[in-house]
This record gives C-alpha cells, structure tokens and sequence, in this order.
C-alpha cells in the first residue's frame, strides 16, 4: 500500500510539472500565486483559469509573436471566463496589441468572480471593431483595484472604455486612464457601459478623443451605479450626450466628482459633470471647471435633469455656449437642485439662462442656489438666473445683475454684487444654512458664498441598485400624504424605511411579518417637518432592498 501511495505521489508531482513550467515559480494557490515574468509565461495564464497570478517582472510584448499582426488573444471568454486573480504587482506592460473584429478585447477577455490588481499598461494600441478596453472587456461580478493604462490608443465601436468595456455587479477603484480614445457608443475613460456597479477613485485624461453618443470622461453610460470620488481633465470632443464624469445616467449617484480644467465640444445634451441624468440620478458634493460648447444643449454641471434626478452642493465654474445654454443646467424636468452655484459665463445663440435655461412648469424646484457670470445672447432670449419656466420653481435663488448684466429673470431675485457679497444684504440668502452648508470662506473669488462638504454615507443601503417599480407612490409628487403600495410573494418579516436623499434615516414605516400579497402604507408628513425634495423609500425584505424615489412638495 505504501508503495502504492508513493507512486501515485510521484505521477501527481510529474504531471506538474509541464504546468509549473510554465511559470517562474509557485503552485496557483492565493499564498502560493504563480509568478509571471514574461509575455510567454503571461500568455500561459489561460492554461488554468482559475489559479492566481503575481507579475515579478516588466514585460514588453515588442519582438514577441504577440506583439504583430491581430496582436494579443484575450484570455478568458463567456464560455470559459477568467475566475483566479492576476496581481500585477505594480510592474509595467509594454507593447499590447490587440486588432480583432469581434469578442470582448483586452489583456483579459472576460472575467467573472474573480480579481485584477496593481497592473500597469503603457503604449497599448488597441483597435477592434466592437467593443475595446486595454485591460479586461467584460468585467463581471469582479474586482479591480490600482490599475492604470497610459500613452496608449483605444479604438472601438460600442461598449469602449480606457480600462474596462462593461462592468457589471463589479467594483472599480483606484483606476487611471491617461489615453487617446475612440468609440461610437457608451464610450468612457475608464469603462465605457457600467451596470450594477460602483467605480471609485479614479481619474482619466485624453490626449484625443473622438467619439460619439454616451460619452464620459469617466464612464460612458451607467445603469444603476454609484460614480464616486472621481476626476477627469483634459478636452473631449463628441456627438452627443457628454459629460466630464458621466455622459448618460440612470439611476445612478454621482458624489464627489470633479471635471476639469478642459474643454469639452459637442452636438446635443453636455454637461461638466453629467450630460444628460435621465432617471432618478442624485449628483452630490460635485465641481467642474471645464469650458463647454455645444450645438443645441449645454450646462455646467449638467445638459439636462430628468425624472426625479437631483442636485446637491455643487458648483461650476467653466464657461459655457450653445444654442439653450444654462450655467449650471441647461434644462430641468421633474428634478430638484438645491444649495448650488455657478459663476461661469453664459453664452447662448437661443435661450440662456445664468444658472438654468429652462425650468418644468411642474415637479421641479430649485432651492437656495445663486449664479454670478455673464448672461448673453445676440438674438434670443436671456434670464439673469433662469430664461424660462415657471416664476414659483425657484426659492431662494439669487443672480448677480451687476456682473451678469441682466435685469430679468423668469425665476429668482436679482441682486447687486454688494447685495450677495460678503457682507451680504440680510434680504439675500433668506433661510439659508451657514451653520453647515454655506461658509463665506472658500467662496468663489469677490466674496461670494462657499459650500461645505455634505456629509454622504457612500456605502448606504439605498444607493439604487434595484428597480424603481418594485415599489408603488400615489400620488407621486405629493403635499402631504402618499400611499406607499407595494408586493410581497412570501410572508415574512418587512421593514419599510423613510430616508432623505442623503441616506439618513427619518422615520420606520413598518417593521413587522406580513403576509404574502398586495400591501398598503400610509405615509404622512406634516409632522415630521420636512422641506420640499426627493426622499427614498426603502424596502427590506428577506434579504432584498427595494428602492422607490418619492416627491415632496411643501
């Protein structure tokens, strides 16, 4: 039996031995990852697909056969996907060329629960005829972390990113892209369609970039995300839909994000941090600098706000102009911006607008926001804060008539620049909070009003992730009471939770076992002393969080 046992021992060790040849050492085990040091032993890595990997050494694919022709094949497919974890260990790849005409392109095809790290790309040229990113094209229920992509070309279709094509239920953090990017459609910096998914801390420039629709300095298009702590400069040239951070968004929060300086130039729909939140897109503690000029729809911070999205503490600086032009939004619909400003100028062939060109008749407010630049147009239609919309969407909003020099305005009240400069006329800034929101020492420039940082609770239970459906408002916006509906399939324990949009908890609407099937609540506030905005619903059920977006106007 001994015997036995030894031999089988032996035939084991000898059957490794081809695999660990391939490798510069180590078994594939988390302690023990195999280590690469070479472009060989890196394409060897799709040989076992679900072992762990540590570069040791800078590789350059120049000279190699993988360097020419159709360059780098992938590794990881849907079929077979890449499940281990790769550590570049902060050494460089040089050299990556990857020409294909289909299949998901990158150093990493396709990854799925598993995880890339500190790897380092630079002079990747990369040009597919669908989807493109230098490091991993679909990125599916994985992690990466401080990785980067620098002096290199990105060239695809749709789904095209400087690091990542399509995240999905995937986190990235600690990423740059320092690029020259092409691309049709939800093109991004750093991924270029982003779903389910949270990308944090990261920053990319261009050196080039000419794209079309969905565009972003940082993700291209994002469905149910969270964009976080990240930073775009240089210019970007596009067709439509474009933003310093986010081209086009739904469901989606945007928090502590700054673009610029830079210049962005498009068609339609532009802004400096999101160009156009379409569904239920919080835009939270954000800045941006960058001049925009657009064909038909531009601002600041954001092209348009749609469908319940919303603004909080941030401002916008760049200068911008096109047809419908607004300082820090071109357009609201149905969505709120609060404790906000812009101080660029203002420049609009048609309409423009000192902080926004056109306000909703109903479902919109913004509350507690100024405006400071130049407000022009040859032909059309100017106002000094807004240019059009109805009188009573605005509370507490100031222009400056002097430096703007406009005297009217649909929405807001106009002030001189003594008026709204410290020390400000105790008849502007009514009821606004200087205690923890607004500080007259990091203002812009001439005395102006600062904001402080707004407390955010990034890893809250409500960031959107699920979808809006699933819970029911009537009505929906509402003065005072709503009925809160929603379904059940199993009995069981139920917690349902009123939060503000900030992720606090205001009050429990219920926390008890329930019965499988229809279910009704009533929410009434008028003692709870709530001001008008967005506030978020939330259902906890066996495991589940759903999440509804209600309106509340006082």
């Amino acid at each position: 039996m001994k015997a036995k046992a030894l031999l089988c021992i032996i035939a084991i060790w000898i059957l490794m031995i081809p695999l660990c040849a391939q490798f510069a050492g180590g078994s594939g085990t988390p302690e023990d990852p195999y280590l690469v040091a070479s472009a060989a032993q890196l394409h060897s890595v799709r040989t076992n697909l679900s072992a762990h990997y540590r570069q040791i050494a800078e590789i350059n694919f120049s000279g190699t056969p993988y360097g020419g022709g159709t360059g780098w094949l992938p590794i990881g497919t849907e079929a077979s996907p890449f499940t281990g974890s790769y550590d570049g260990d902060d050494y460089q790849i040089w050299g990556l060329n990857i020409h294909r005409s289909s299949g998901w392109s990158g150093l990493f095809g396709v990854i799925s629960h598993a995880s890339v790290k500190n790897v380092q790309i630079w002079g990747a040229n990369v040009n597919c005829e669908y989807q493109a990113a230098s490091l991993v094209g679909f990125l599916h229920y994985s992690a990466m972390e401080n990785c980067s992509v620098n002096a290199s070309d990105i060239e695809g279709y749709d789904f095209t990113g400087g690091l990542v094509s399509y995240a999905y239920e995937s986190s990235i953090i600690s990423c740059s892209a320092d690029i020259s990017l092409q691309g049709h459609e939800s093109v991004g910096g750093i991924v270029g369609l982003l779903t389910r998914s949270g990308i944090r801390d990261c920053h990319a420039q261009f050196s080039f970039s000419d794209t079309w629709y969905q565009v972003g300095g940082i993700v291209g298009t994002a469905e149910h995300g969270s964009i976080i702590d990240c930073t775009f400069s240089g210019d970007m040239y596009s067709l439509s839909w474009s933003g310093g951070i986010v081209g086009h968004a739904t469901n989606t929060r945007v928090v502590g994000c700054s673009s610029g300086p830079g210049l962005m130039m498009s068609g339609d729909m532009c802004g400096g941090i999101v160009g156009q939140a379409y569904i239920m897109v919080d835009i939270i503690n954000c800045s941006s600098s960058m001049d925009i000029s657009a064909h038909l729809t531009v601002g600041g911070i954001a092209g348009v706000m749609q469908n319940y999205s919303s603004a909080q503490n941030c401002h916008a600086s760049g200068n911008v102009r096109s047809m419908n032009s607004g300082g820090f939004v071109s357009g609201v619909s149905n969505s709120t911006v609060t404790d906000c400003y812009s101080t660029g100028n203002v420049f609009g062939s048609l309409y423009a607008g000192g902080f926004v060109n056109s306000i909703s008749d109903t479902g919109s407010l913004l509350q507690n926001c100024y405006s400071t630049g130049t407000v022009s147009s040859p032909e059309g239609e100017i106002g000094g804060f807004s240019r059009g919309g109805s009188s009573t969407s605005s509370i507490n909003c100031y222009w400056d008539m002097d430096s703007s020099g406009c005297s009217v305005s649909a929405s807001g009240e106009g002030r001189t620049t003594a008026q709204m400069t410290s020390p400000a006329d105790p008849n502007t800034y009514v009821n606004w909070d200087f205690e923890t929101v607004w500080n007259w020492n990091n203002g812009p420039a001439g005395g102006y009003p600062g904001l402080s940082p707004l407390p955010v609770d990034i890893d809250d239970p409500i960031a959107p992730s699920l979808p809006a459906n699933a819970i029911r408002a009537y009505p929906n916006p509402f003065s005072a009471r709503a009925t809160i509906s929603f379904e059940l399939k199993e009995q069981g324990s139920c917690r349902v939770s009123l939060y503000d949009i900030k992720g606090r908890l205001i009050t429990r609407l219920a926390d008890a076992f329930f019965r499988a099937g229809e279910q009704q609540l009533s929410l009434d506030v008028r003692s709870l002393g709530l001001t008008s905005g967005h506030y978020l619903i939330l259902l906890e059920h066996k495991g589940i969080r759903q999440v509804k977006r209600i309106t509340l106007f006082r």
